[in-house]
């Protein structure tokens, strides 16, 4: 059986709409409003009285699954009567329509049930920065803590191997003690590379230790970027016509660029409230 993902699923008898990804799966009701003006924009050649959407799957490879119902009449009960069956000759044009107008269903939907729950929302936002300044401090100390050996005085390093260690070890510490840090500002964290890193980076010893920027990994950052690209998908949003395009954020996520990330991000949070935008620095204060 193959696996297949429904990237969009209607369910005219439970009166749903459901989204999914490898990241999540959410189903929301469907106002009677924006099931209307989804059958107004489908047309009457898609859905009219007498022939009505039951059921539309569209998959993640492309396929869909089309089930229907028309009137019959039955002439010997002498009687109309509603006979489910399944369409498997749409057009490209007919698919396209239809996958569209309900990931637009959907996407209003979903947008409604997170207005709804804005605070939750905001709190789950939160939560994805809160871990920085956790996990650098802790990093820091892991770092510590491996390199402790290093100063010993029965270790098989030489006065230079040892004094390079000295500085990492020391610069570690100064991590936590920058201004930066002090002012709130954890993503801008930055860890010196090991020395053995170092010498790898240059062998024959061009530039001194930590004395050029490539010799910084800028970790906070790094964190950053994979929380807020897990903060975007599980709010469940999809790239639609009405102007979210998740495949922005995944592109700024990929350059690294934190100003676009950031402006991504903020795109996505202003369509549940105009408020709504990315700290990228933690309130004094508060």
């Amino acid at each position: 059986m193959d696996n297949k993902t429904p990237v969009i699923q209607f369910v005219r008898s439970s009166n749903t709409i459901l989204s999914a990804s490898e990241k999540v799966t959410t189903t929301h009701p469907i106002p009677a409003t924006v099931l209307e003006q989804c059958k107004t924009s489908l047309g009457s050649a898609l859905w009219n009285d007498e022939d009505t959407i039951e059921i539309f799957t569209y998959y993640d490879d492309g396929t869909y699954m089309l089930e229907k119902k028309r009137s019959v009449y039955d002439w010997r009960l002498k009687l109309s009567r509603q006979q489910a069956y399944i369409v498997e000759d749409l057009t490209d044009e007919e698919l396209e329509t239809l996958k569209s107008n309900f990931l637009s269903v959907y996407q209003i939907c979903h947008l409604n049930y997170l207005q709804k729950t804005k605070h939750e929302v905001e709190q789950r936002l939160k939560s994805q920065f809160a871990f920085v300044r956790h996990n650098i401090g802790a990093k820091k100390n892991q770092f510590l803590t491996e390199t402790d050996w290093t100063q010993l005085p029965d270790n098989d390093l030489s006065d230079e191997q040892r004094e390079e260690y000295r500085i990492y070890r020391s610069n570690l510490r100064s991590i936590t003690k920058t201004e930066e840090w002090l002012n709130g500002e954890y993503i801008n964290a930055k860890f010196p590379i090991p020395p053995n890193k170092y010498h790898e980076l240059y062998p024959n010893g061009e530039v001194g230790y930590l004395e050029t920027e490539d010799q910084w990994d800028p970790e906070g950052i790094i964190m950053l970027k994979a929380k807020l690209l897990r903060f975007a998908h599980t709010l469940g949003l999809q790239s639609t016509d009405i102007g979210i395009d998740m495949s922005r954020l995944d592109e700024a996520v990929k350059s690294g660029d934190l100003d676009a990330i950031k402006h991504q991000v903020d795109i996505v949070l202003k369509y549940i409230d105009t408020k709504f935008e990315i700290v990228l620095k933690e309130r004094t204060g508060e």
